[in-house]
């Protein structure tokens, strides 16, 4: 992180990005150290045009934007955090059809399905920490 002191970060204003920056700025009194750019462009295209340095990404959007773009970018440093993702489901939803839902993708996990899909689809194993 200390690595940024001097760049111009770019993140949309609305995504989670922006808010980590903005506290981490805030919290090490790093105003003016660290140059935060608010925009709704595409942070790659930005980085790879020179109008910005850094942003942050999962790294299977940038895996994925990467492989399809002409982005000749790269990824530095270690995970700084960890996106969790959930599966929704109404308040009504019967207890049985949950549990075994649950069941299930406790299974996929233990067994390594989850995992060998995760890397079929992504090339990454997004299933275990990334840090």
């Amino acid at each position: 992180m200390e690595d940024l002191i001097g760049k111009r970060f770019i993140a949309n204003p609305s995504y989670v990005a922006y808010q980590f920056i903005t506290e981490y700025i805030e919290e090490n009194n790093l105003q003016g150290q660290i140059e935060l750019i608010a925009s709704e462009a595409e942070p790659f295209m930005e980085i790879q045009l020179g109008r910005a340095d850094a942003t942050f990404s999962s790294l299977v959007l940038f895996n994925e934007k990467k492989e399809k773009g002409e982005y000749d970018l790269k990824v530095v440093g270690e995970a700084i955090g960890e996106q969790r993702h959930a599966f929704p489901f109404r308040k009504d939803v019967d207890p049985e059809f949950l549990e075994q839902f649950n069941n299930a993708l406790r299974e996929m996990k233990e067994d390594g399905f989850m995992s060998d899909l995760f890397i079929k689809y992504f090339d990454l194993d997004i299933s275990k920490s990334q840090m």
